[in-house]
């Protein structure tokens, strides 16, 4: 919580979260918005972006908790997209592309919603399948439902974009060295979006770009727990240059309710069969709203679970429509039920591996857990690091956007405007970043000389303020006594003197580094390359003295040292050939002189 400096009234730290329309995304970042709303508690507002269609899987999350408000945008159309359809549970596989491309076309209503609220949002919290939401100039904080290890390989794989050297071969091994454990999978079991990517396709490319986004998010909130990914973690960590990491899983439902929408089944009935089990013997297993398992898989599957040692509840996805290209797939629950139970037949006893699991994962989500710790940091990091100070508009915010604008639409300058003719002072900000040479992290530098990339000034009460519409007002930044820094407008129209100004207090964490900078490049790619110019020494020395050692031995021959040497060595060998006689050689009797 923050205090408006002119009325001094606490504000709430505004946080917009943006789940994507498929329960298996919908579901756990409403459970997270919920633990995130009653963890900030006054603190916080918390807004959700849906669509109409998906309102009713916010309603009981909204009659359950007062600190959070739907905002309800309208679906934008597509072309491949029937009317009425908002969610992918209701398009096949192959629909899946389709939703993440149309939901790109929010882009320009979030922005217009932003640009006229009264106190837009600090921080937005997105899927990671929304990674274009990075673009709307406030700090985007990149939610995975699923484990860091597929955070890991989504980024390796649109990254990278590696590729199979055998067309034809479905079975090719695909390998991840610079994952830990180094991860290696057959190519058609690795994610079949990156698999139907189509190279140079607008729309395809749009996706991909919006993956790549996920890596320079400002943060990354995961689905699951340090005891059991934390070399993950911490290889997403470098991988994204910051900490800025947090394990909030697994992430349970705080309240009953219909979440996930109406099923085959009655919600009274799977009560009641619960109710006749005992507490923490019940796994509930799904694949989201587009997994249609074959026999083989349900096989696997069925094994798994048989040797949890649980009775378990598994939501089963029937096809949309039927599709005639996978024969061997389980379309109906009676055909699943007996596939099942042919699976099951025999004791098995391995199940101490998943009963530590499931220990480990419970103690995350207690108070004093690794989990509620990190959510815990979550929300100071939204509250004192990203709220610059609140209350209203009266910004003025230019923001920048790191992708291709070739491919990406959205990839252009703008100015967005806060109106709010009362207000004239300073309540967001937004920086653009870029990667450092020597850490690669994405740190905001020269931020204390010209500002070209993210500026911010106040509204003008009225016109523009003498602003020039065309192009967008350059900045310097001065620092004062204080330590406060004022920003002023270079292309004020008249007299410099009466150019808007305001102050900008030094955000936590953005002191300089001084060992980065220009100055450093050419000594820091000594220094990371230290080794190779080892090698590279070692090296050609070892080849001088090859190609010089008979050299060497030659001239040594000639030194008086060594003719000394052999002159005396001939000396001895003569002495010893000689044939003086030795007299207790040739007269053994002979009797040695008395020493007396």
């Amino acid at each position: 919580m923050t205090v408006n400096e002119e009325n001094n009234k606490p504000t709430k730290t505004h946080v917009l979260i943006f789940p994507f329309p498929a329960q298996g995304h919908m579901i756990p970042l409403l459970d997270f918005t919920h633990r995130l709303a009653l963890r900030g508690g006054a603190a916080l507002k918390i807004t959700v972006l849906v669509t109409p269609k998906n309102l009713p899987f916010l309603s009981p999350l909204l009659s359950a908790v007062v600190n959070i408000e739907p905002l309800i945008l309208p679906f934008p159309s597509h072309p491949s997209i029937p009317s009425g359809v908002e969610n992918v549970q209701d398009l096949p596989p192959s629909g899946f592309p389709l939703m993440i491309h149309a939901l790109g076309n929010l882009h320009a209503p979030l922005i217009s919603w932003i640009t006229s609220h009264p106190s837009p949002p600090v921080a937005i919290v997105s899927d990671f399948f929304l990674g274009w939401t990075k673009n709307l100039g406030i700090p985007r904080f990149d939610f995975s439902p699923s484990a860091a290890i597929t955070c890991c390989i989504l980024n390796t794989l649109w990254i990278e974009m590696p590729t199979k050297i055998n067309e034809d071969d479905d079975n090719e091994i695909l390998h991840f060295p610079k994952i830990p454990n180094c991860p290696k999978y057959r190519f058609d079991q690795i994610s079949s979006l990156y698999r139907s990517y189509v190279h140079g396709d607008p729309a395809w490319e749009f996706i991909r770009d919006s993956f790549r986004d996920n890596v320079a998010s400002w943060g990354l909130v995961v689905n699951s727990f340090t005891a059991m990914e934390g070399v993950y973690l911490e290889h997403l960590k470098r991988e994204m240059g910051h900490d800025r990491v947090w394990a909030v899983g697994p992430i349970l439902p705080l309240s009953g309710g219909n979440r996930g929408g109406p099923t085959s089944v009655s919600v009274d009935h799977v009560m009641s069969w619960l109710d006749a089990r005992e507490d923490n013997h019940v796994v509930y297993v799904c694949f989201g709203s587009q997994v249609v398992l074959t026999k083989e898989q349900t096989l696997a599957l069925a094994s798994g679970l048989e040797k949890s040692g649980v009775h378990f509840i598994w939501a089963v996805k029937e096809p949309v429509e039927k599709d005639s290209t996978r024969p061997d797939t389980v379309p109906d629950s009676d055909e699943l039920a007996r596939v099942f139970a042919d699976s099951v037949t025999g004791k098995q006893t391995e199940r101490i591996k998943a009963v530590e699991l499931r220990k480990a994962a419970l103690d995350a989500i207690q108070e004093r857990g690794s989990s509620v710790k990190d959510l815990d940091g979550f929300i100071r990091h939204v509250e004192m690091a990203l709220t610059v100070s609140s209350g209203g508009g009266g910004a003025r915010i230019r923001c920048n956007d790191l992708t291709d604008s070739s491919r990406n639409p959205f990839s252009t300058f703008r100015l967005v405007n806060f109106p709010n003719p009362s207000r004239t002072g300073l309540h967001v900000v937004s920086a653009a970043k870029k990667p450092s040479t020597q850490t690669g992290r994405f740190d905001s530098k020269k931020r204390r000389t010209l500002v070209p990339t993210t500026t911010t000034t106040e509204q003008p009460e009225e016109g523009n303020g003498g602003f020039d519409g065309e192009n967008p007002p350059s900045q310097i930044v001065i620092n004062d006594e204080d330590g406060d820094r004022t920003v002023v407008n270079t292309r004020f129209r008249g007299d410099p003197k009466d150019a808007p100004k305001f102050a900008i207090k030094d955000l936590p964490g953005l002191e300089p580094d001084p060992f980065e900078g220009e100055k450093w490049d050419g000594l820091g790619f000594f220094v990371q390359y230290l080794w190779a110019f080892g090698i590279l020494f070692a090296l050609i020395s070892g080849g001088l003295a090859a190609g010089t050692y008979n050299e060497g031995a030659t001239d040594f021959k000639e030194t008086p040292v060594y003719k000394e040497a052999i002159q005396s060595r001939d000396l001895l060998d003569e002495a010893e050939s000689s044939n003086s006689e030795d007299v207790f050689e040739s007269n053994p009797t002979e009797v040695a002189p008395s020493l007396e």
